[in-house]
């Protein structure tokens, strides 16, 4: 699996597919979609502003309602970006506060998680989570 860019997307790259993964019984994991990328068919998502932790939002955003593949938004729109914020805001609490919420409305799990400063707060371990699997830290 190999990163890229702090302030964008986490990009993972598995090896074996998509398919190799999900046989593995990894539930949840985060795909490179570059802006402006078209990918109504393959995911919906949810809004992708939100100005403070109070109000983040599991409704409709992007992408066509039923699609194999469900965005969850999770940032603050700030300009410029706050490592600060996404602290608090990627920690345990909030963030798997909001994976339960868009679970009981969308009636899925999300299946990627985009945040603001992946390094920032508690992602890996909600995630690990979510997978139902537990990394050792060294």
């Amino acid at each position: 699996m190999s990163a890229s860019g702090e302030q964008g997307w986490f990009v993972a790259r598995y090896t074996g597919g998509i398919g190799a993964q999900l046989a593995k019984g990894v539930r949840a994991f985060l795909i490179d979609a570059h802006y402006g990328t078209r990918v109504d068919n393959l995911l919906e998502d949810t809004p992708y502003r939100f100005q403070s932790v109070d109000h983040f939002d599991c409704g409709i955003g992007r992408g066509s309602t039923g699609s194999p593949l469900l965005l969850m938004n999770h940032w603050i729109s700030a300009n410029p970006a706050s490592p600060q914020v996404a602290e608090l805001a990627n920690g345990h609490d909030i963030l798997m506060g909001q994976v339960d919420r868009c679970t009981a409305q969308r009636r899925r799990k999300p299946d990627i998680i985009a945040v603001g400063f992946y390094t920032k707060g508690d992602l890996f371990d909600v995630v690990d989570e979510l997978n139902g699997v537990s990394i050792a830290s060294s």
